[in-house]
């Protein structure tokens, strides 16, 4: 799962010694623009960073395209960037199409060190290892019991599947009654 990223080569003779080029900031996008504004920034000469992470699974949710696995902004509406080049104006990032303003502290825009981001980029490439977590999903119509020892007797039909809810269609003393209850306090049968 690549993150949303670009990188510009570096131009022959331009010295790396400038310490802006180790220093990124960041942009706050506007809704959804998180694309848009790396890729205008990287048609502007600059580097820039939106990590990316598996998009949590829901509940009762099917997996749509094939498996493929789904994605999202790890940091919605957040782009780290940073000069391309030495000397490099951060100004216009403030007029680039998508964002909405630089995330700024007291009288300037935030500073974040080249280590806060290559850490970053380690979680990142540890989330894409490892399986987004999340329960299976409990397909309404299913047969299923209390978890709880002493409520195993009680056996229901899903009804609902809402996020981490699940509701139980259970009968008591002959009369139906609806239960709603979290993944891990109910069995499949």
């Amino acid at each position: 799962m690549p993150a949303k990223q670009c990188t510009r080569a570096q131009r022959e003779g331009d010295p790396v010694t400038n310490t802006d080029l180790m220093t990124w900031y960041l942009a706050y996008s506007k809704p959804r623009q998180e694309q848009t504004v790396v890729q205008e920034l990287c048609n502007q000469g600059y580097q820039a960073y939106a990590p990316l992470r598996a998009k949590r699974r829901r509940l009762g949710r099917s997996a749509i395209g094939g498996g493929a696995k789904a994605t999202e902004f790890m940091f919605p509406r957040y782009v780290f960037f940073q000069p391309g080049r030495p000397g490099q104006s951060i100004a216009p990032v403030r007029s680039t199409r998508g964002v909405n303003h630089l995330v700024s502290f007291g009288h300037g825009p935030v500073r974040v060190p080249a280590a806060v981001v290559e850490q970053v980029r380690a979680v990142e490439a540890l989330l894409a290892r490892t399986e987004p977590l999340g329960p299976d999903p409990v397909p309404v119509g299913s047969h299923v019991q209390l978890a709880s020892p002493e409520l195993q007797a009680l056996h229901g039909l899903v009804t609902a599947v809402a996020g981490e809810r699940i509701t139980i269609l259970l009968s008591i003393l002959g009369r139906e009654k609806s239960l709603t209850v979290r993944h891990d306090q109910i069995q499949l049968c």
